[in-house]
């Protein structure tokens, strides 16, 4: 492909992304053949993301993008754009603890801790809360 054939904000070598990563929006310029992980983890400085395999079989480096998990040490970064990213970062909220992970705390889901970030997030859109009854008369 040469730059010409590459479209608007792209050439064969650099893609403009934009999109919002854990409530916050961000607009780079990255090489069209980076993986989301390195992006994630290198230019953002969101280490929660890990990366194992590379092969897409442990899940360690699972995040979601639009509420939906991929892996991410073989999801290209320049796919992310115009889209959401959520990572483990961003499942806590103003210092508080996702429900999820005050589970695998309070169960000792922990283990050596090195996948826990990709279980939560793959466990995150399986999540709803339990609705609360009101008490029998």
């Amino acid at each position: 492909m040469n730059p010409t054939e590459a479209g608007p904000g792209r050439d064969a070598r650099t893609s403009a992304v934009r999109t919002v990563v854990n409530r916050s929006e961000f607009t780079r310029s990255i090489e069209s053949r980076r993986m989301l992980a390195d992006f994630l983890r290198d230019d953002l400085g969101l280490r929660g993301t890990k990366v194992s395999c590379e092969m897409q079989v442990c899940g360690a480096c699972s995040v979601l993008v639009d509420g939906q998990p991929v892996s991410a040490c073989t999801f290209l970064a320049a796919d992310i754009d115009g889209h959401q990213v959520d990572t483990v970062e961003g499942l806590a909220i103003d210092g508080k603890l996702h429900p999820l992970q005050s589970a695998f705390v309070e169960h000792f889901a922990l283990q050596c801790g090195f996948c826990t970030p990709g279980f939560l997030m793959m466990a995150r859109p399986c999540w709803r809360p339990i609705p609360t009854r009101p008490p029998p008369r």
